[in-house]
């Protein structure tokens, strides 16, 4: 009570554990002849089993969501709609107007559950509308705990490859696991991987060694871009009268070592603008070698 009325504190908003205790705090203001501060009481929140949230059960704490990834301005939208409800569609809110819209007597007196699936979805959306340049400098802190060396690759790799999984992130710690591929030798890769479903080991190497022979002969501008690699190879796949998915998937498997990534024209691109021509043609070479 002192040192809210030190520090002219105006309102005081607290978990509802606080309610007993309120009497208490006004009666120490009219003691003392001061006026009371202004108090509101918050639900709890609770876990999805509708425990009250504990240290013992998870992330509690602030620190604990930001070191995890999540960014600030999604925190702050995301415990905004713990409890209150704007009564509209939007759920992504600046601040402004989280400030506009935010209204104390709007919120639930129950109890609000702590869904990380909302808030994975809403801190996805806050990721998609950073520019690759800022989401690189959110990035690096976590390559760097991933002992990526970022010394040996430029700002426009890096921008590239943000760019290419901006849309499958959920979280900023994703980002190591998702991207490792862009930053080594070669991937590791399972034989039985590099094989379209309805192909086989023979076709697949022999599809591989087109393609090498092909992008040995490539120019550096059709190769930096994927919509130029892109009309290339389908149409060299159609010019050898070749299956698209027989080609495709291992050409991107070769060089994620991934079954989910993105697509193997903007992945090729991006790897032989950060680690060039040579890199490509050994990613290719080693999926030959392992069939």
């Amino acid at each position: 009570v002192v040192d809210d009325y030190l520090m002219k504190i105006t309102h005081v908003i607290r978990g509802e554990e606080w309610i007993p205790s309120t009497p208490k705090h006004v009666f120490i203001y009219k003691a003392f002849g001061w006026e009371p501060t202004e108090f509101a009481h918050m639900p709890l929140i609770l876990n999805p089993d509708k425990s009250k949230l504990s240290k013992r059960q998870g992330d509690v704490a602030v620190e604990d969501f930001l070191n995890k990834g999540y960014l600030p301005e999604a925190l702050i939208n995301f415990m905004a709609f713990l409890g209150w409800n704007p009564k509209t569609e939007q759920e992504i809110f600046s601040e402004q107007e989280l400030i506009e819209q935010f209204d104390l007597s709007k919120v639930n007196k129950s109890g609000a559950v702590l869904d990380t699936v909302k808030l994975d979805w809403m801190n996805a959306e806050y990721i998609r509308i950073k520019s690759n340049a800022e989401l690189v400098e959110l990035a690096k802190p976590y390559w760097q705990a991933s002992r990526i060396d970022l010394k040996k690759f430029n700002s426009d790799y890096l921008e590239a490859v943000v760019s290419l999984e901006k849309e499958r992130l959920k979280k900023l710690s994703d980002i190591p696991e998702l991207t490792n591929y862009f930053f080594i030798e070669a991937p590791v890769l399972n034989p039985e991987k590099v094989i379209w479903k309805k192909s086989d080991p023979n076709t697949t190497k022999h599809n591989l060694l087109l393609l090498q022979d092909l992008f040995r002969i490539l120019d550096d501008e059709t190769m930096l871009s994927a919509e130029k690699l892109e009309i290339t190879v389908k149409a060299f796949i159609a010019e050898h009268e070749l299956d698209n998915g027989s080609v495709l998937w291992p050409l991107r498997y070769s060089m994620t070592g991934e079954e989910k990534s993105p697509g193997p024209f903007e992945v090729t691109a991006t790897i032989f603008l950060g680690l060039g021509r040579e890199n490509v043609m050994s990613r290719l070479q080693q999926a030959i070698s392992i069939l």
